[in-house]
């Protein structure tokens, strides 16, 4: 199903705001997203794939938007 195939994708996210970061610089966000990454793996577990898909798009933009705030490496001219 959707949900299913979205889980790479957060993991995927989620790494990429930790090496970025983002629980450091964005904590707020970075708890947001891990409660949606757990919300949505206990959905799925319980076969709700509509809310679990909800989920998963929540915190793959969490992740996202932790990453966002994280420094960038490469100067603003």
């Amino acid at each position: 199903n959707e949900a299913q195939k979205l889980l790479p994708e957060i993991q995927s996210a989620r790494a990429n705001a930790r090496n970025a970061q983002a629980p450091q610089v964005a904590p707020e966000l970075w708890r947001e997203a891990e409660q949606a990454r757990l919300a949505a793996r206990t959905a799925l577990t319980n076969g709700d794939f509509t809310e679990a898909k909800q989920l998963a798009l929540k915190a793959k933009q969490k992740y996202d938007e932790a990453t966002g705030h994280a420094p960038s490496s490469t100067p603003t001219p």
